[in-house]
């Protein structure tokens, strides 16, 4: 779980933001179901998990989000 952690501090950091800057924090995946994981995400990023977010809907959306960045645009904001 730590090193998970620190795979989230450091993509952050590499763009240059804080995990208290994030404004939603969604998750996907098995293991997210875990209340141990859920609570160390909610205290790395200081905020409760979104609930009611379709996952199939965020993992696409992230997708998208890593095709633009890999093509070397950098988004400001998601909406949604």
């Amino acid at each position: 779980v730590e090193s998970t952690l620190e795979i989230c501090r450091s993509g952050l950091a590499s763009i240059g933001i804080k995990p208290g800057d994030v404004t939603a924090l969604v998750v996907t995946g098995g293991t997210t179901n875990l209340p141990f994981i859920r609570r160390k995400l909610e205290q790395l990023f200081e905020q409760e998990i979104r609930s009611g977010v379709d996952p199939f809907n965020s993992v696409t959306l992230g997708a998208g989000l890593h095709a633009a960045q890999r093509a070397g645009l950098r988004v400001q904001r998601v909406e949604g």
